[in-house]
C-alpha cells in the first residue's frame, strides 16, 4: 500500500493537469542552503559557523562574538526558516541571556529577539522551541519563558522547575499528548527528561538519571507522531549513546552505541541521524546504528561545540490568526527550493508514512482527508493548497473551520507539504500537529 501511494503522488505531480509540472523554470541555488551550522568557543574567541557537507575546507565565520564577554550555548532554525536562532550567555553581573536572530548575508544581520535575566545557572545549554500558536518557548537556567509572536521581545514565565538546581536544555515539542514539551534537564535534579503542558503544569516523561551526562533531546516523526518518541543522544568520556524514548512509559531502546560522546545531533527527512561530536565531527547513521557518512569539520584550533543545526531544515510552520473568525490558520511554507511547485496535504490520522525518494519519507496515511486534499475537494477549508514557491522559496496557505461546523472546534490535524517538479517529488517537509480554533 505505502509504495502504491508513493507512486500515485509521483504520477499525480507529474502527469495530472493543474497538478503535474508547469514550464520549466530556471532553479536558484541558495549557497547555504543544507549547509551544517555549528556555534562553540575557543579560548580566544566564540563564532558562528557554517560548512557545506557536500565540500572539504575550513568552515566559513558567519559571526563572531565578543571575547571573553559573550558565548553561543545553542542554534536553531527561526519559523520562518530563513533566520537563525541563536542562544547566547553573556558574562556580568548579573549574568544575561538573549536570544538574538541572525539572518546570513551578505550582508549579515543581527537582531536581538529576547533578554532574560539567568542567574548564576546558566553557564549551560539553553534552547527555545515553537508552540502551536506560532510563539516561541525559551529555556532559560530553571525557567521556560514565553515570546509572544505578538509582541515581539516581550517575555512571560510559562513555567519554574522546582528544583533550583535545574538547568534546562534541549527541548522538543511532542504532539498529540497531555503535555506540550518534552525538556531536558541538565541540573543535578531527577527527571532529567520531563514534560510541562501549555498551562506549565509539570508531567514527569522519562526518569533518565541513569544518563548522567545527555547531551540533545528532539522529537522522533519517523516512528508517527502518536508514538510520541524522543531522540537522546548522551555521552561518558569517549563513548556515548543514540536512545529512543517512549514518552511518558519509563522506556527506552537503544538506536546505536557510539565510540565518540555527541555534543548535539539533527534528524533528518532522509530517515538518518546526523551527530555533532567534541571533535567536531559529524557522522551520519541510519535508524539501525550503522554510518552512513562522516565529515570532520575543519573548525579552528582548541574549538568546543555547543550547539548544531541544518540550515533550511523548517520548512513548515503554523501560526494562528485571531483577527478573523473563526480563527484562520497560517501555514507559512520555506524551503530553499525557490519556482519549485508545491502540494499541501492534511490528514486526521498520523503513520509511519511512506518512502516517497530513494532518501524523503512523508508522513501521511491514505485516509479520508488525504484524498480530499489531493483531489483539491475541500474549497472554502484550505486556500492556496497547490501553488508556486517565490523567488525565495516560500509560500502561505490558510486553513479555515467552516463557520456552521462549530463542532470540528478541536478536532486534532495533521500536515504536511512536498516540493515538486517535472521530474518528480524534490523534497519534503516535517509533518505538523494542529488543532482547529
Amino acid at each position: 500500500m505505502k509504495r502504491v501511494a508513493a507512486a500515485l503522488l509521483v504520477a499525480l505531480f507529474v502527469l495530472v493537469p493543474g497538478i503535474g509540472p508547469a514550464p520549466h523554470a530556471t532553479a536558484q541555488y541558495t549557497p547555504e542552503s543544507g549547509d551544517y551550522i555549528v556555534t562553540g568557543w575557543t579560548t580566544t574567541q566564540a563564532a558562528l559557523y557554517a560548512a557545506d557537507p557536500t565540500r572539504s575546507g575550513p568552515v566559513e565565520r558567519l559571526h563572531t562574538y565578543a571575547p571573553g564577554l559573550e558565548r553561543p550555548v545553542w542554534v536553531g532554525m527561526l519559523p520562518d526558516n530563513r533566520g537563525l536562532g541563536v542562544m547566547v550567555q553573556r558574562f556580568g553581573t548579573p549574568p544575561t541571556g538573549h536570544l538574538l536572530r541572525h539572518e546570513p548575508g551578505p550582508p549579515a544581520r543581527i537582531t536581538t529577539l529576547a533578554s532574560f535575566a539567568t542567574g548564576a545557572s546558566f553557564p549551560a545549554p539553553g534552547s527555545f522551541a515553537c508552540d502551536g500558536d506560532g510563539n516561541l518557548v525559551l529555556a532559560a537556567g530553571p525557567s521556560l519563558l514565553v515570546m509572544n509572536a505578538q509582541t515581539p521581545g516581550t517575555l512571560t514565565t510559562l513555567f519554574v522547575h522546582p528544583s533550583a538546581a535545574a538547568i534546562l536544555g534541549d527541548m522538543a515539542r511532542v504532539p498529540r499528548s497531555n503535555y506540550e514539551f518534552a525538556v531536558l534537564n541538565h541540573g543535578a535534579a531527577a527527571p532529567y527528561v520531563f514534560g510541562v503542558d501549555e498551562k506549565g503544569a509539570l508531567a514527569t516523561v522519562l526518569d533518565a538519571s541513569r544518563f548522567r551526562n545527555a547531551a540533545s533531546l528532539s522529537f522522533d516523526y519517523r516512528l508517527g507522531v502518536a508514538a510520541d518518541n524522543l531522540i537522546l543522544t548522551w555521552g561518558s568520556g569517549p563513548a556515548g549513546a543514540v536512545l529512543q524514548l517512549k514518552a511518558g512509559s519509563g522506556s527506552h531502546t537503544t538506536l546505536a552505541t557510539l565510540a565518540f560522546a555527541p555534543v548535539a545531533h539533527c534528524p533528518t527527512q532522509r530517515d538518518t541521524i546526523l551527530l555533532l561530536g567534541h571533535d567536531s565531527t559529524v557522522q551520519e547513521i541510519d535508524r539501525d546504528g550503522r554510518p552512513v557518512a562522516t565529515q570532520k569539520l575543519q573548525t579552528p584550533s582548541g574549538f568546543t561545540p555547543t550547539g548544531f543545526e541544518v540550515y533550511g531544515s523548517n520548512r513548515l510552520h503554523v501560526s494562528l490568526n485571531p483577527a478573523t473568525s473563526p480563527a484562520t490558520l497560517v501555514f507559512a511554507l520555506n524551503d530553499p527550493a525557490a519556482a519549485k511547485l508545491y502540494y499541501v496535504f492534511l490528514l486526521s490520522t498520523d503513520s509511519i508514512g511512506f518512502r516517497v525518494t530513494q532518501h524523503d519519507w512523508i508522513h501521511l496515511t491514505l485516509d479520508p482527508l488525504f484524498l480530499l486534499c489531493l483531489w483539491g475537494s475541500l474549497p472554502g477549508v484550505i486556500t492556496g493548497a497547490v501553488g508556486q514557491l517565490d523567488p525565495g522559496g516560500h509560500a502561505c496557505v490558510t486553513i479555515k473551520r467552516p463557520p456552521a461546523a462549530g463542532s470540528l472546534r478541536g478536532l486534532q490535524l495533521f500536515a504536511a507539504w512536498v516540493a515538486y517538479d517535472r521530474c518528480g517529488i524534490f523534497s519534503v517537509s516535517e509533518t505538523e500537529h494542529f488543532v482547529l480554533p
